[in-house]
């Protein structure tokens, strides 16, 4: 099977889980969201290109670990804090990639200033909510924060370089995956979220999908040949 073929399969295991938080039990979905990373992981794995696909494939590697220990939280909150290490590290993995990518480009426009003010305000807007109702887990949801800002400021940063389709993929991926941190974020540090799960995992998915389909065209070449310098 090739990537496109895996990725539209990601797609619709995608649907067929969203489908399933709604009308299934909670067993559906224990059983059934380990199964959608490795789609994404297949379609990286047999990708044709020689360029380096380490750090792309160790975000989704401990984002997928992430996926499978927040399962367990029922269990105890050990399993929540060792599900936010796994996300921090996918982050992590995620601005090495961004900051790979961009070697031997040139920028295409000036850098976006507003935008990275407005990232910063968010994330003042979020600690200042939040904060006061973290408790014990307040340093490391804090740290966690800091860092999922700081890949969506690479990306932002990374687009301002690449200016490309690719690059409007990364970082509608970045945006999604603050986004969908900060509902589940809010749902359980403050004011539950009426079908928070399907927000969650709706705008989590997307976000997954849309990184990797950036740096896919990116390797691709179709969106990024003209901007090299």
């Amino acid at each position: 099977m090739n990537y496109p073929k895996l990725l539209n399969t990601f797609l619709a295991f995608t649907v067929i889980y969203l489908i399933g938080l709604v009308v299934a039990s909670d067993n559906f979905n224990f059983t059934t969201k380990p199964l959608l990373l490795p789609w994404l992981l297949m379609a990286l794995y047999v990708f044709p290109t020689n360029r380096s696909k380490i750090a792309l494939f160790l975000a989704l590697i401990c984002s997928w670990a992430g996926d499978i220990l927040l399962l367990f939280v029922y269990k105890s909150q050990h399993f929540f804090m060792l599900g936010l290490i796994s996300f921090l590290l996918a982050h992590v993995a995620y601005i090495l990639a961004f900051k790979k990518e961009i070697k031997g480009y040139h920028p295409k426009k000036p850098l976006p200033a507003l935008s990275f003010v407005v990232v910063l305000a968010y994330l003042m807007v979020l600690w200042y909510l939040l904060v006061p109702t973290l408790g014990q887990l307040k340093i490391p949801v804090m740290v966690y924060s800091l860092v999922i800002t700081g890949m969506l400021g690479m990306s932002i940063f990374v687009d301002s370089i690449i200016d490309s389709s690719a690059s409007k993929w990364m970082m509608a991926g970045a945006i999604s995956f603050v986004l969908s941190d900060s509902i589940l974020a809010f749902n359980k540090f403050h004011t539950p979220i009426p079908f928070a799960a399907i927000a969650i995992m709706s705008t989590y998915l997307f976000a997954q999908y849309a990184l990797v389909r950036g740096f896919f065209l990116l390797w691709g070449g179709t969106n990024a040949a003209n901007h090299r310098g």
